[in-house]
C-alpha cells in the first residue's frame, strides 16, 4: 500500500489572537495561485492543499472572516508580486468560501480582481438565497444543515451528527473502514475501472486513496469539531453577496465553472440554481458516483485552464 504523506501544517498569526493553518506546495516566485478549499470533516492533501481555518467567534460574518484570512495568506506568500492570477477551486462545502471569494467587494477582498477563474465541485448554493434546496434532502440532513438545524436550540442537531462521527473517527484504522464499507464496497463495475485508471496514473497503490482520506478525517476530528458545528450556520447565513446581482467587473472574464455528479440529486439542481445566478458560467455534468470528480479532475483542470489561462 503507497498513498502520499499529509505535509505539516504551517501557522500565520492573524489579527485578534486567531492563527490560520495552512500547507503550500509549487513554485513561491510563480504568478499563477491556486486556492483551495476542501470539503467538511478533512483537511487538505498535499496536491495542492489547504488546511482547516479557525474561525474567530467574535460574530464577524464568516465572508469578511474569509476574505480577511485569506488576504493575509497571500500577503504572507507573496508580498511582492501584485499581478498574481488568482484560481479559486472548492469542492462540496469547500465551495462557500470559494463563491465568497469569488463575489467578496474588492473592498473586502482586494486579491478579488486578480482571480480569473472559479471550480466548484458538487458544492452548495446559498441556502438563504435559494428557496427550494431543500427538494432533495432527506429529514436527517435538513435537522443537520438545513432550515430545520436553525431552529434547533444548542446546534442538536449538529451535535448529534458530532457524536456519531466521534466514534467513526476517533482512529484512522476505524475511519479506514467506514469508508471502505461506506464509498467502495459497492462500487459499480464502471467506477472500479475508472479508479483502478486513476491509480495506475497518479501512482496511488493499492488502499492508498482510501488510507489517505481516512487520515485526513481522523485528524481533522481529532483536533476539534467546532468546523463541523458551525457549518450550518455557515450554509444558512449571509454570503455577503448575490451571484445575480454581481456587477460586470466581477463576472467578466472570469468564467464560473460548475462540475456536478448526475446520479446526485441535491448537487444537480444546486449547480443548475448556480448556473441559472452566475452570469458568467460553464457547468458540466460527470456520469459515475461519489468519486467521479476525483477521478476526472486532471481533465476538469485542463478545462479551466483552457477557459482561463493563466498568460493572455
Amino acid at each position: 500500500m503507497t498513498y502520499r504523506t499529509l505535509l505539516p501544517d504551517k501557522y500565520l498569526d492573524l489579527s485578534g489572537g486567531r492563527t490560520l493553518a495552512y500547507t503550500d506546495v509549487g513554485d513561491p516566485s510563480s504568478s499563477t495561485l491556486v486556492l483551495f478549499f476542501h470539503d467538511a470533516i478533512s483537511v487538505g492533501n498535499t496536491d495542492p492543499r489547504l488546511p482547516p481555518i479557525l474561525l474567530d467567534k467574535a460574530h464577524i460574518p464568516y465572508h469578511i472572516t474569509i476574505a480577511s484570512d485569506i488576504t493575509a495568506l497571500i500577503n504572507h506568500l507573496h508580498p511582492h508580486n501584485s499581478n498574481l492570477r488568482i484560481y479559486v477551486f472548492g469542492g462540496g462545502f469547500g465551495g462557500i468560501p470559494a463563491q465568497m471569494l469569488y463575489g467578496a467587494p474588492f473592498d473586502i477582498f482586494p486579491f478579488g480582481r486578480n482571480i480569473i477563474g472559479c471550480m466548484l465541485l458538487s458544492s452548495f448554493s446559498s441556502f438563504k438565497l435559494h428557496q427550494d434546496y431543500t427538494r432533495d434532502m432527506n429529514m436527517l440532513e435538513s435537522m443537520i444543515i438545513g432550515t430545520v438545524s436553525q431552529y434547533i436550540p444548542f446546534q442538536l442537531g449538529s451535535r448529534l451528527g458530532a457524536f456519531s462521527g466521534s466514534r467513526v473517527f476517533s482512529s484512522v484504522d476505524r475511519a479506514e473502514d467506514y469508508i471502505r464499507q461506506t464509498f467502495f464496497k459497492d462500487m459499480s463495475w464502471e467506477d472500479r475501472e475508472a479508479f483502478a485508471k486513476w491509480r495506475e496514473v497518479n501512482g496511488t497503490g493499492e488502499g492508498g486513496l482510501e488510507r489517505g482520506m481516512a487520515e485526513r478525517k481522523a485528524i481533522c476530528m481529532q483536533h476539534s469539531w467546532d468546523g463541523f458545528l458551525d457549518v450550518p450556520d455557515v450554509v444558512n447565513g449571509d454570503w455577503g453577496f448575490h451571484p445575480a446581482a454581481l456587477d460586470e467587473e466581477h463576472y467578466n472574464h472570469r468564467p464560473m465553472f460548475l462540475v456536478f455528479r448526475e446520479d446526485d440529486k441535491r448537487t444537480v439542481q444546486m449547480a443548475l440554481w448556480l448556473a441559472a445566478n452566475y452570469k458568467n458560467s460553464h457547468i458540466k455534468s460527470l456520469a459515475g458516483g461519489r468519486f467521479a470528480p476525483l477521478f476526472n479532475l486532471n481533465q476538469l483542470w485542463k478545462e479551466v485552464f483552457d477557459l482561463c489561462p493563466a498568460s493572455q
